[in-house]
C-alpha cells in the first residue's frame, strides 16, 4: 500500500468498508468464518479519524444485527472501544460516531447476558444515564436520531437485567427519564414514556416517580403526566364541560371512526380532526390498540376500578424496544437519502410518533404506580378520574368500530354474536354513561 498517498489510501479503505457493510447482510456467515468481524473491531481501535471511524461502525452496526457475532465482539473489546467513543463528547463532530456506538451497544446487548454484564462493568449505564440530559446543538448528527438511540440501547442493555435495573435507579434514572419526558420534543416523548413503563416492571423504582420534582416548576410525577394526558385529549378533539365527558359514543376520538377512517378524504380528515396526514394514515392503529406500551396486556373486571393493585398485568417480553426501533428505521432510511435534510427527518418522524396516543402508556404508567401518588387540587383530581376510565371508554369504541365494520361490510353475524356485539356496545355506553354522573 505504500505507493497509495495518505488521502488516496483513506478513501480506499472506506470504499472497502462500506463494500464489506454490504456484504455482512448478504453472506453474515462467510464474514464471520473468515473472521471479518474481529478485522473490523482491531481498525475501529487502530485508526481514530472520524471518516474512516463512520465507516467502520457502520459495517459493525450491520454485523451486530446477527446473534453469532455478539460474543464474538464482546471478546474483541468492542464494548469498551464504543464506550470510549460514547465519553468524547467533548469534542466537536461526535455526535453522529457517538449515535452510532449506542447502536452498536445496542444491538450487541439485547438478549446477551454477558454483553449486559460487560456494558455494566464497564460504565456503560452511567453513560446512558448522562446522555439522557443531552441537549447541545451538534451540527455532525441530528440530536433527535441521538436520544432515539439512547433510549434504544437503554431498553435492549439494562431494562430486564435486575442487577443492571437497580443500577440504573441508584443513579437516578428514573429522575432522568422524567426529566426528558418533561423537556424532550414531541417525537421522543412517547418513547421515554414506554422506556417508564418499562423501568417501572421493577417495584423498586416506584420511590423514585415518588420523589421527583420538576426543575423547571416544582410540579410533580402525578401533575406532568396529567398535564401530557390534557394536551393528548385536546390533539384528538376530546370534548370536556366543567371537567365532563360530553361525547357520551365516541369519549377519546370524537373525530375518528371505522366509517370516517374508510370514507373520509384525506383532505376532510386532516381539517376536520387537526391532524396531519402521517396520524390519517395509521388511525386504525390508534384506534384498535388498547395501549401504547406496545409490551402491555391488559385484563379488567369490574372489580379493578378502584384498586390499582388488581390483577392487570403488563408484559414486558418486548418492552419500549419495537417502537424505538421503528423511529429508528424511519430515521436511518432518510438520513441515507441526502436529499433529506435534518428537519425533514425530524418532521418524519413527528409525524410518525403522533399516529399514536399517549393516553394508553400514561394510564399504564398511572395503573403501576398507583393513583394517588400525590397531593392533587380538586381539577386534576377530577381529570385523574377520567383517566382511570381510559380502559373501559376504549374498550366501547373498539366494540363500536366493530359494529360498523360489520354494518358496512355488510356482514351477517350470527345471532348469539349479534346479540354479544349489541350487548356490549350498550354496556359499554352505559358505563360511560354512569361514570359521567358519577
Amino acid at each position: 500500500m505504500a505507493r497509495w498517498h495518505a488521502p488516496q489510501l483513506i478513501e480506499l479503505q472506506i470504499h472497502a468498508l462500506n463494500i464489506i457493510q454490504n456484504l455482512i447482510s448478504l453472506v453474515p456467515q462467510h464474514i464471520h468464518e473468515i473472521r471479518g468481524h474481529q478485522t473490523l473491531a482491531v481498525f475501529l481501535q487502530t485508526y481514530k479519524d472520524k471518516p474512516r471511524s463512520k465507516a467502520a461502525m457502520q459495517a459493525l452496526l450491520s454485523a451486530s444485527t446477527f446473534d453469532f457475532f455478539k460474543a464474538d465482539l464482546q471478546e474483541c473489546h468492542l464494548v469498551d472501544t464504543l464506550l470510549e467513543v460514547v465519553a468524547n463528547s467533548q469534542e466537536s463532530g461526535t455526535l453522529q460516531l457517538r449515535e452510532l456506538s449506542f447502536n452498536i451497544l445496542s444491538n450487541i446487548c439485547t438478549e446477551c447476558r454477558q454483553n449486559q454484564k460487560e456494558f455494566r462493568r464497564l460504565g456503560g449505564i452511567e453513560s446512558l444515564r448522562e446522555n439522557l440530559t443531552f441537549n447541545d446543538v451538534d451540527q455532525s448528527g441530528n440530536t433527535i436520531t441521538f436520544l432515539l438511540s439512547v433510549l434504544d440501547c437503554l431498553s435492549n442493555a439494562v431494562f430486564g437485567n435486575k442487577r443492571s435495573e437497580l443500577h440504573f435507579l441508584d443513579i437516578e434514572g428514573v429522575q432522568g427519564l422524567l426529566d426528558l419526558i418533561e423537556t424532550c420534543t414531541y417525537t421522543l416523548k412517547r418513547l421515554a414514556l414506554s422506556c417508564l413503563c418499562s423501568i417501572l416492571e421493577n417495584n423498586k423504582s416506584f420511590q423514585y416517580v415518588v420523589e421527583w420534582s420538576s426543575r423547571k416548576n416544582s410540579q410533580n410525577a402525578t401533575q406532568l403526566l396529567i398535564k401530557l394526558y390534557q394536551e393528548e385529549d385536546k390533539r384528538f378533539g376530546v370534548q370536556l364541560g366543567r371537567g365532563i365527558l360530553q361525547n357520551i359514543e365516541r369519549p377519546l376520538f370524537p373525530k375518528l371512526s371505522y366509517l370516517i377512517s374508510k370514507y373520509a378524504s384525506d383532505d376532510d380528515a386532516v381539517n376536520s380532526g387537526s391532524m396531519s396526514r402521517a396520524q390519517l394514515s395509521q388511525q386504525n392503529l390508534a384506534n384498535s390498540q388498547l395501549s401504547n406500551h406496545d409490551a402491555a396486556s391488559i385484563n379488567i373486571d369490574d372489580a379493578t376500578r378502584g384498586s390499582q393493585k388488581s390483577s392487570i398485568r403488563m408484559q414486558s417480553s418486548t418492552k419500549a424496544s419495537r417502537i424505538l426501533r421503528q423511529a429508528l428505521k424511519v430515521a436511518s432510511q432518510l438520513s441515507a437519502k441526502e436529499k433529506y435534510n435534518q428537519s425533514y427527518i425530524n418532521q418524519m418522524l413527528s409525524d410518525f410518533v403522533k399516529s399514536y396516543d399517549l393516553r394508553g402508556s400514561i394510564f399504564a404508567t398511572f395503573f403501576r404506580v398507583g393513583f394517588e401518588l400525590h397531593e392533587l387540587n380538586c381539577t386534576e383530581k377530577q381529570y385523574m378520574e377520567i383517566i382511570k376510565l381510559y380502559p373501559y371508554l376504549k374498550n366501547g369504541e373498539i366494540w363500536k368500530d366493530i359494529k360498523e365494520e360489520i354494518d358496512d361490510l355488510n356482514i351477517k353475524p350470527t345471532s348469539d354474536d349479534c346479540h354479544w356485539v349489541e350487548t356490549s356496545v350498550e354496556e359499554s355506553r352505559e358505563q360511560t354513561v354512569q361514570a359521567t354522573v358519577n
